[in-house]
């Protein structure tokens, strides 16, 4: 592993007689503020306003525009979300374009924003509702339908996407094409009490960024968000697709009696279920009671084989007047685990036959994945490029769910930024990402399969150097770019460089896809058939481990006052797998090496991409397997106290037993049970070291014991066996 060789060239670097000064430094995250943007055309029966009220609070802190202007006032907006400020404005016209800016400190206060608009007459504010309506002088007085209800959020900077730094000056087109500019529907939000009361129909609505909270968490943390207020059904596999295409004004005419007919959705996953709405199509309310069903059911099921009624409404417009009426009815139910849901109709009127213009689907729980992207990082020079050295980071991972952490580089101001990095699960991990680099940024990606469950990332470190840099430039690539499996292939991976000012290159390494053995090195040289005279002076020490390579020049590299320098790694290695990645990592002579920032991990030369793919696969999974020694004699001599179970196992990752048994077939020990990467699995790196102890601990009997490699596939065991001799 790469730490580990990081570890040793620092063992090889160091002098007891010099103090080991570095220049790493630590920046660590704990909290992740964010920006969403909020935006809604409202309107009403009642309109056109004139004079109206707006109260407004947000997690954390906000600016509010209402018809292009921007209405808070530092004298009122005090950054404070338990206070509700009111904002009085004139306006003139049907519509109400209201657009909000919400910045989240990421202090664990939650993801929220309420607006609750007083307009003398009708009900405006944050809602999920894709339709409101209200009773006037005892009739159901409808609000426009057509989009003019929705809270939408942008996650992300909105100025690109609508190519204008004004984008609160909008109108009703942007709201004709939503998707096309990426805005989503708002969800349920969160935050604690506030001293505020607003109307009953008001909700506290938020959008997410990534599908991340990176508010909520108390003392700040990025964690999956929540579902809850989400139309799980939208744009879902569904037996009519007009039933969840967002539309009220699309759906289900029917026409005939549909008393009993059924529509199921198919959610995908499963989820925590808890409510099932309908919406009645078309968009005059004069038309609703007669396009409206009488009564319904809601099914639920895990196999979309067998479906239990979770809930029933009767007498729709009667017994649910005072929350939807004929417009839209709603069950809702205890939470429940289902993946497909369905309306069941088990009343019918006379007057015609039902609309349905929408079938909507709740639950509550957590998304199933989420990311967080975040800035990229400069640490206060553009233009100075950095050793990047480690991540660390503090989380909690329940069982079921997964954290995984990337890193991404920027080798000059402007420049074309590095691919993201190896997929990194330990909390741990040495830097990958190709040096030197100027800017950094990383991404968190989580998942469950738990909807109950969510990992937490509460924080992260970063460290790095800005000094004695070994290089100002460096690409790397490998030729050939093809070998078949299980061949030793002389391969010669090339490293197009410029030292940095006053420094040198003392150490390689180099990411092998097995033991590898080097031939020579060349520095500057373009003939293959002299590379023995180009060695580099004074000569070189290599060793190898099961997966990296790394050298030592006993004189270290200097500039040559070239434009870019050439150096050839000549190497022999074989591939075990379908592919592998060369990277490369450089050290200078500094004590210790790189200012302790670890080695710099070089970038790939765009032209001739550092991989290598298998031109042929080998018919074995576990090859090359036996004892060694195949006598042991565990008497605490220091001799053959212990025997190592060597194998190859190539072409993919399994999972590998390894277990002994004695002449009678009964199980000894087992020494791994566990997943492992293809590779060559011998003394430094062996999972099967066996001492001649059984599973108590207890030394066996003297004998021949049989071992077992079994390797875990699709098709079946693959099995390899031998013996091996226990003497004192």
């Amino acid at each position: 592993m790469i730490v580990l060789l990081a570890g040793l060239m620092l063992a090889v670097f160091a002098n007891p007689s010099v103090a080991a000064v570095t220049a790493v430094t630590d920046t660590t995250w704990n909290a992740w503020p964010n920006t969403v943007y909020y935006l809604a055309r409202l309107s009403g029966p009642n309109a056109p306003y004139s004079d109206i009220k707006v109260h407004i609070t947000a997690v954390d802190q906000y600016k509010l525009w209402v018809n292009g202007n921007r209405i808070d006032t530092a004298a009122k907006n005090d950054g404070k979300w338990e206070t509700v400020e009111e904002y009085a404005v004139t306006v003139t016209g049907t519509d109400l374009f209201i657009a909000v800016q919400v910045d989240n400190l990421g202090r664990g206060n939650g993801n929220g924003l309420m607006v609750d608009i007083d307009t003398g007459t009708d009900w405006q504010g944050t809602t999920i509702a894709n339709r409101r309506s209200q009773f006037i002088n005892d009739a159901v007085q409808l609000f426009p339908a057509k989009g003019n209800c929705m809270w939408y959020y942008y996650p992300g900077d909105i100025t690109q996407s609508l190519g204008r730094s004004d984008w609160y000056k909008f109108d009703s087109t942007l709201f004709d094409d939503a998707g096309k500019y990426g805005l989503k529907r708002v969800m349920l939000g969160s935050m604690g009490k506030f001293n505020y009361i607003p109307n009953s129909h008001i909700e506290v609505v938020t959008g997410y960024t990534g599908d991340a909270d990176i508010g909520s968490e108390k003392g700040g943390g990025i964690k999956l968000r929540r579902i809850d207020g989400e139309d799980l059904a939208y744009k879902k596999p569904c037996d009519v697709a007009a039933l969840v295409d967002g539309d009220l004004m699309t759906g289900l005419l029917y026409q005939a009696d549909p008393m009993g007919s059924k529509k199921a959705v198919d959610l995908e996953k499963v989820y925590m279920l808890n409510k099932l709405v309908l919406y009645t199509g078309g968009d005059s309310p004069a038309n609703y009671t007669r396009n409206s069903v009488r009564g319904f059911a809601a099914d639920i099921s895990l196999d979309n084989y067998r479906y239990d009624e979770v809930g029933i409404l009767q007498e729709i417009g009667v017994t649910n007047a005072e929350n939807g009426g004929y417009e839209y009815y709603e069950i809702p139910f205890p939470p429940e685990a289902a993946r497909y849901i369905q309306y069941r109709i088990t009343a019918t009127r006379s007057l015609g036959q039902p609309n349905i213009g929408e079938m909507m689907v709740f639950g509550s729980g957590y998304s199933y994945t989420g990311e967080y992207v975040s800035p990229w990082y400069d640490f206060g020079n553009s233009t100075v490029s950095k050793n990047y050295d480690r991540v660390t980071w503090i989380g909690d991972v329940p069982e079921g769910t997964k954290i995984v952490v990337q890193t991404q580089t920027l080798p000059v101001e402007n420049g074309v930024p590095s691919s993201w990095s190896s997929e990194h699960t330990d909390k741990s991990f040495p830097f990958d990402s190709p040096e030197p680099a100027v800017k950094f940024r990383y991404k968190v990606s989580l998942s469950t399969n738990d909807p109950g469950k969510t990992p937490t990332l509460s924080e992260l470190n970063l460290s790095f150097s800005k000094i004695s840099q070994p290089l100002a430039s460096a690409k790397g690539s490998i030729f050939p770019d093809r070998a078949p499996m299980g061949v030793d292939t002389t391969f010669v991976y090339t490293l197009n460089y410029k030292i940095a000012a006053g420094q040198d290159i003392k150490a390689i390494l180099l990411t092998v896809p097995n033991v590898a053995s080097v031939d020579s090195v060349v520095i500057n040289g373009t003939d293959a058939a002299k590379r023995k005279l180009l060695v580099a002076p004074a000569g070189l020490s290599s060793s190898s481990s099961s997966d990296s390579l790394y050298i030592t020049f006993a004189d270290p590299i200097k500039d040559s006052g070239n434009a870019e320098d050439v150096l050839k790694i000549y190497f022999r290695s074989n591939l075990l797998k379908s592919d592998h990645t060369f990277e490369a990592g450089v050290f200078n002579s500094a004590i210790p090496a790189n200012d302790g920032a670890g080695p710099m991990m070089v970038w790939h030369n765009a032209d001739m991409l550092p991989v290598v793919k298998a031109s042929s696969i080998i018919d074995d999974l576990l090859m090359d397997v036996k004892a060694v020694p195949k006598v042991l004699t565990p008497n605490g001599d220091g001799k053959n106290d212990f025997t190592v179970l060597e194998f190859r196992l190539a072409k993919t990752s399994t999972t590998i037993e390894i277990k002994i048994f004695d002449t009678n077939g009964t199980l000894v020990r087992k020494l791994h049970d566990g997943k492992l990467d293809p590779g060559d699995y011998r003394l430094d790196n062996a999972p099967g070291r066996w001492d001649g102890k059984n599973k108590d601990g207890d030394l066996v009997p003297p004998g021949i014991y049989i071992f077992q490699v079994v390797a875990k596939t699709d098709s079946g065991d693959k099995v390899k066996s031998g013996t091996v001799v226990v003497a004192y």
